[in-house]
């Protein structure tokens, strides 16, 4: 009974998260900076012209550059999204949503089904959380 309880109340925080994320964005309800839009160029570079980024996005220290694997990772909801801007917000959205249900299972096998059903919703009720995943911003995985 816990256990059909649980993945009931685990799969309605997934979802509701889901649609609390995607509802507002959907009518293009996000922000888009010029992070964004340089990241947005990069990715075009990427599927449109098969040139494949060697360096990621510019850091704050002079000649430091992050690695590629963010271009790589927001090109998919690019691609999915016809190369909209919501697709970057979307696959912040699933990142958020992947790391919680991660978490999520963690928790219940470690510490006890209520405790994970606590700590899911508590993120996902969380305005810095909710917040992280409304736009497509490379530093925001290290929030999640």
């Amino acid at each position: 009974m816990i256990n059909k309880l649980y993945s009931l109340c685990f799969w309605a925080i997934l979802i509701g998260a889901f649609f609390l994320r995607v509802v507002p964005a959907r009518d293009n309800n996000f922000y888009f900076t010029m992070d964004a839009g340089n990241d947005a160029v990069h990715v075009r570079e990427l599927l449109e012209r098969g040139q494949f980024p060697v360096l990621g996005p510019v850091t704050g220290l002079d000649g430091i550059y992050a690695g590629p694997g963010w271009f790589y990772f927001i090109a998919i909801g690019y691609w999915l999204f016809g190369g909209h801007p919501f697709g970057a917000v979307f696959m912040m959205i699933m990142l958020n949503l992947l790391l919680t249900a991660i978490l999520m299972r963690r928790i219940n096998h470690e510490v006890s089904p209520l405790a994970a059903i606590v700590v899911g919703a508590g993120l996902q009720m969380s305005w810095r959380f909710y917040d992280a995943s409304r736009y497509g911003f490379n530093p925001f995985p290290l929030v999640f």
